[in-house]
């Protein structure tokens, strides 16, 4: 809904508070409202601000014919900052929690992360797990056919401590990412995308596919 901008005070409003004001008029969208003070405010696109500043909204000013609107640059606030912090911090949590499903390497082949993975995975490992041989377990892939390998209780435990190898590192990755972040003028264009262990999404990647986790085999 267009704005309206008060030509006595610059006051900005809404068609909705121009209403509210006079209650025993009619004032359809799109009315003349020159009589009653007020005139349509047209919009301006925001600037891209520079790292620790924004743009609020500035007093409305007349040129070519037409009320327009106007941006003021001013620095973040701590308020601001805090804000942004948590924000991107948030997401930084996000894809850190993202990247602990996209599986762990041993050897030449990938392995499933997801929790319903990790708890079979660890429980193979149990010496009073009696495991049948010639058991095959699918390995994880981004692309056909599947490929299956013998566990083994060697084999699962070296799963289970690539696993916590691939956690720590992870976690290690973020916490960089939280102190780097932190320390940025402009925490909430901060770019977490780079600085993480190797996945299996890099190698597809590499390999020119276009990486979906969805289809992970």
């Amino acid at each position: 809904m267009r704005n309206y901008v008060n030509t006595t005070t610059l006051q900005v409003v809404s068609l909705d508070t121009i209403r509210a004001a006079f209650p025993n008029m009619s004032i359809p969208e799109g009315a003349d409202l020159q009589d009653l003070g007020y005139a349509p405010l047209l919009a301006t696109a925001m600037p891209v601000a520079p790292a620790g500043f924004k743009f609020v909204a500035g007093t409305p000013a007349f040129s070519d014919g037409a009320w327009r609107a106007t941006w003021d640059q001013v620095e973040l606030s701590p308020e601001d900052l805090a804000a942004a912090r948590a924000m991107c911090w948030a997401r930084i949590k996000v894809e850190r929690d993202r990247r602990k499903g996209l599986g762990v390497k041993v050897g030449q082949h990938w392995f499933h992360s997801d929790p319903d993975s990790r708890i079979q995975q660890l429980g193979i490992t149990s010496e009073t797990l009696v495991l049948p041989p010639g058991v095959l377990w699918k390995t994880l892939t981004f692309s056909d056919p599947p490929v299956f390998v013998e566990m083994t209780r060697d084999l699962a435990i070296q799963i289970a401590q690539a696993t916590v190898a691939s956690d720590t590192a992870i976690f290690g990755a973020a916490e960089l990412h939280r102190i780097a972040m932190q320390a940025s003028p402009d925490p909430a264009a901060y770019d977490f995308t780079a600085g993480w262990p190797a996945s299996i999404e890099d190698e597809a990647h590499e390999a020119g596919i276009q990486f979906d986790a969805r289809s992970l085999l």
